[in-house]
């Protein structure tokens, strides 16, 4: 199997999720785990993919020049605006790997050799419900590419039945072989530092809630400063809000700066923080000892925030999301109205008694199933 992998802070859950992949597809017995091809373009992403342990792993980097807007740079930002990978500008889509059978996630313009099948992940269709968060080409594009998934015939998976549904709505003549494989995290080691030291590194007074999401306009950071003004109009604001995620958007490239002006207007500075694009472990620590992750995104596939919070057997407050609900199911959690900040203030209050009841989810099932169901529906 090709796996196409690209280390980017532009598109970190992407990053995740083939790393997830891999880290899952280790709990195989021996005799199940597929040969991994990894597809990158530098030898520092390989050696990420390379340090799971993952025995059966070979690799493919291409430092192929394209020239200024040559076709290759033509098809690159396609895969780009597609997929959601960002693929570095060398990448040549000529891939002469005749002994790989199946590529993944494959770009939706990518041309196989004879033989070589194709394996298709769409993450989501926002596009079709907040276009203002893209620029028009991005729309345009990402609308091109899964039409010709649509009508390519091949597999399509899908993480959530949210997202499946919302393909056999936009799309009702396609003609794939569909499946919804809900991904799980593997999170690394945590570190030695302990939670004093981090609050300390980042800033952080007393208890806090962290909201753990990239700053993205549908991540819906509004929200979470308006629940925080009305607990500090009523006296009731004695926690911390720690906001993390790299803070530029190329689409709104004010987002961060805007939220930031919005917290120093409100007098809320020093209750809101704003963290950054901080190590993972320490990310991960941070969302372990707070009081609670707050998600209140618009629009999600499925949640990386939400599966690292069940990972952590943390407690969260989540966005009314369809596929929120269709993640925590079977987790604790409390959910509010998405754009309502009352709604959102109470259950923050709600959560400081809520928050003492130990949560005990065996997650490691989750993961199992991921690598399970990925080798057992798509490369037989």
């Amino acid at each position: 199997m090709g796996v196409f992998y690209r280390n980017t802070e532009g598109w970190i859950g992407g990053t995740y999720y083939i790393e997830n992949l891999i880290s899952a597809l280790l709990l195989l017995p021996d005799d199940e785990k597929p040969y991994i091809t990894v597809l990158c373009s530098t030898q520092k992403e390989y050696s990420r993919i390379e340090a799971i342990g993952y025995p059966y792993l070979s690799k493919k980097i291409f430092e192929f020049p394209a020239k200024k807007n040559s076709l290759v740079q033509k098809v690159i930002r396609k895969i780009s605006s597609m997929t959601g990978i960002t693929v570095n500008s060398k990448l040549s889509l000529d891939i002469p790997l005749s002994k790989v059978e199946y590529f993944f996630p494959s770009p939706a313009s990518l041309k196989s050799q004879q033989g070589q099948k194709r394996i298709f992940w769409i993450p989501d269709f926002q596009e079709l419900y907040y276009p203002n968060f893209f620029s028009p080409y991005e729309v345009k594009e990402r609308i091109r590419g899964h039409k010709l998934i649509a009508k390519s015939g091949e597999k399509v998976i899908f993480s959530s039945h949210d997202v499946l549904k919302d393909f056999k709505k936009f799309y009702p003549q396609q003609n794939c072989t569909t499946f919804v494989i809900k991904f799980a995290v593997t999170h690394p080691p945590l570190g030695n530092s302990s939670i004093d030291e981090l609050k300390k590194k980042y800033g952080i007074r007393g208890n806090y809630f962290m909201a753990p999401n990239q700053f993205w306009a549908h991540k819906n950071h509004d929200v979470i400063i308006d629940a925080a003004k009305m607990l500090l109009d009523n006296n009731q604001l004695d926690i911390t809000i720690a906001f993390t995620g790299k803070e530029e958007d190329y689409r709104n490239p004010d987002y961060a700066k805007n939220l930031k002006k919005k917290v120093a207007n409100l007098g809320l500075d020093a209750s809101i923080k704003f963290l950054g694009f901080i190590d993972r472990a320490d990310q991960l620590n941070l969302m372990k000892h707070a009081i609670s992750v707050i998600q209140p995104s618009l629009f999600e596939g499925w949640s990386t925030v939400v599966e690292d919070t069940k990972a952590l057997n943390q407690h969260i407050i989540a966005s009314d999301l369809d596929v929120h609900k269709e993640q925590l199911v079977a987790y604790p959690h409390l959910m509010f109205a998405r754009n309502d900040g009352k709604e959102l203030a109470e259950k923050i209050l709600e959560m400081r008694s809520f928050s003492s009841q130990h949560i005990n989810y065996d997650y490691n099932l989750d993961r199992k199933k991921f690598a399970q169901e990925f080798k057992t529906n798509l490369l037989n």
